[in-house]
């Protein structure tokens, strides 16, 4: 076998031995933004658990709306997996780029210590008991 056929076999070798021409992906040119350093933690019901982060540099009077307006409307926020219940799951999950001929590969059995698995066990019967696996 010529290296030039095992290239075309493969879809990497489709891709990279296309010309820039041929190759119809868009490229976009965008500005990336900096990720703001200093954040403020607010709290939601004294709970420690149910907090989002705010830049800390907002103007107070900003601020103040700000807080008011995620406190008032707290009740979209999805703490846990049972606040989500009711959504349609294919809303959040996503599907792999698998090419449809490609056979699986069985992967080693990955071995986990006693706490971890404890702590598995009980997150898959949360999501089980909420029908949300």
């Amino acid at each position: 076998m010529t290296p030039d056929k095992h290239k075309k076999q493969t879809p990497y070798g489709e891709a990279v031995s296309k010309s820039p021409e041929e190759n119809k992906r868009r490229k976009i040119e965008q500005e990336r933004m900096e990720a703001i350093k200093e954040v403020k933690m607010i709290e939601f019901f004294g709970d420690p658990t149910k907090a989002v982060k705010i830049g800390s540099s907002l103007d107070l009077p900003f601020e103040h709306d700000l807080v008011n307006f995620l406190k008032e409307h707290s009740d979209v926020f999805a703490w846990e997996a049972s606040d989500m219940q009711g959504i349609n799951p294919e809303v959040m999950v996503h599907r792999l780029n698998v090419h449809p001929e490609a056979r699986p590969i069985k992967q080693k059995k990955r071995a986990f210590g006693t706490d971890r698995n404890r702590i598995i066990k009980e997150e898959v019967e949360k999501l089980l008991k909420i029908n949300y696996i």
